[in-house]
């Protein structure tokens, strides 16, 4: 058995130490002690019984060689137990204080601090991870691939001037080698979140790919919010209400902006926008424009409203335009769910995404 013991001061130590050691030895001598005397006595009160018991018998009486049988046996195991050894506790080596002192140490205690700290913010990072609804800003692109299941083309900082223009013309390469089944000539341009830069990505795409002189045309298809007429000066109507109502012939609603660049306005408002761009009209408009090899549809927000996925539905292919700080991942995998059901079909898509350091791209 090993005692030991701490106190203020190593002396205090051994102190308590031997104490408790002398402690335990004394108890247990007297508890062996306490046994015996129960044994001697309980022995001695019976042998007393039958020496007034043979004193009584007749000599030649019959219980009387029981009784003396009896008593030679009480009187050896009185003699025994009285000679019968003790069970000892003895101190083998006398307490020494350690040369260090036991506690408090604090290597031992900072490792553990360490160690438990790093576990529960393992933990704790996961949770987050787990439970937050935002893009990382470290690898955005990553995670967009990962939550839709489709290849990032590009993404465009927000920093201005050639970084900008970089991060379309690297768009503009992808879309013309993405691998899909026809030509893309038609290309809607979707987001789930209002803000999110669609109008600044169709827009931008569109002159870059007008600057190989390719014949391209924007069509504003936000017949709610319209804001390319603002951003160029050019007139909300006659625009694309017109064209699908039949009241204004598709010739007459373009407008030359740069080059081969040409834009066509949302037009006048309408009661069920969703409706119709559902219907034949605006595939028909769509095939009309013979004159364009590339026709851009910039759409309202896919969150808000159903028009978006009717437009993608019409369309060759579907860019979704990211917000890597505003968007959501369960909005975003939630409408590209919907599209899916709605469509019948999954037609190519890309996604242009932003580091997380931008805001808006549309700003």
């Amino acid at each position: 058995m090993h005692v030991s013991g701490d106190g203020s001061s190593p002396r205090r130590a051994e102190q308590l130490a031997a104490a408790l050691a002398d402690a335990l030895s004394t108890t247990v001598h007297d508890r062996q002690q306490a046994v015996r005397k129960e044994q001697v006595d309980a022995a001695a009160a019976e042998t007393s019984d039958l020496e007034r018991q043979l004193a009584l018998s007749a000599p030649d009486s019959g219980s009387r060689a029981a009784l003396l049988a009896r008593y030679t046996e009480l009187v050896r195991a009185t003699t025994e137990a009285r000679l019968a050894p003790f069970d000892r506790v003895d101190v083998v080596s006398p307490a020494r204080a350690a040369t260090e002192p036991v506690s408090p140490t604090p290597a031992r205690d900072a490792l553990l601090t360490f160690l438990v700290s790093l576990l529960a913010f393992s933990l704790l990072a996961v949770v987050v991870e787990i439970l937050s609804d935002r893009f990382s800003t470290e690898h955005p692109a990553e995670e967009v691939a990962r939550v839709t299941g489709l290849p990032v083309l590009a993404e465009i900082p927000r920093a201005g001037g050639a970084e900008v223009i970089e991060g379309f013309r690297t768009l503009r390469t992808g879309l013309m080698f993405m691998s899909t089944s026809e030509r893309l000539r038609t290309l809607a341009i979707v987001s789930v979140d209002p803000g999110a830069g669609k109008t600044f990505t169709a827009l931008n795409l569109a002159r870059e790919a007008a600057a190989l002189d390719v014949p391209v045309v924007v069509i504003d298809g936000d017949l709610r919010r319209p804001i390319i007429h603002d951003r160029l000066g050019l007139p909300r109507s006659p625009g694309l209400s017109e064209a699908l109502a039949g009241t204004a012939e598709d010739a007459t609603i373009g407008h030359p902006v740069q080059g081969s660049l040409r834009v066509v306005p949302a037009g006048a408002p309408v009661a069920d926008p969703a409706g119709l761009f559902g219907g034949r009209a605006f595939r028909q408009a769509l095939d009309g424009m013979t004159w364009a090899e590339l026709v851009i549809v910039d759409t309202p927000a896919g969150g808000l409203f159903a028009d978006a996925l009717a437009i993608a539905s019409q369309c060759d292919a579907t860019l979704v335009v990211v917000d890597a700080q505003s968007s959501r991942r369960r909005c975003l995998s939630s409408q590209r769910q919907r599209a899916v059901l709605i469509s019948g079909q999954v037609r190519p898509c890309s996604h242009s995404a932003r580091p997380g350091s931008a805001a808006s791209i549309a700003r």
